[in-house]
């Protein structure tokens, strides 16, 4: 017997994740502008986000394909572990 999906599950369940995306992307850039850096996003639909990490151009709207980029993070994990390690190098 095959069962159905719990559609109001799945529902609140991915939107639970986009609320917890959400409060990671805001917390990364909140780290990335205290290091002088302004974080664009870009996700072309194959599964992995890009974060690319440009330098603050005094809170000035940057495009994530300006080629002053610093560094291209592919996925939220390394995108945080590229701001820490740019935090604890000052």
């Amino acid at each position: 017997m095959v069962r159905s999906p719990n559609w109001s599950l799945l529902t609140a369940l991915c939107e639970s994740n986009r609320e917890i995306m959400a409060g990671r992307l805001d917390n990364l850039r909140k780290q990335a502008a205290a290091v002088s850096l302004y974080v664009a996003t870009y996700s072309p639909g194959d599964g992995v986000t890009r974060y690319r990490f440009i330098k603050s151009r005094g809170g000035k709207p940057v495009s994530y394909f300006s080629q002053d980029g610093v560094y291209t993070a592919l996925g939220i994990k390394e995108a945080e572990t590229f701001v820490r390690g740019r935090k604890s190098r000052r």
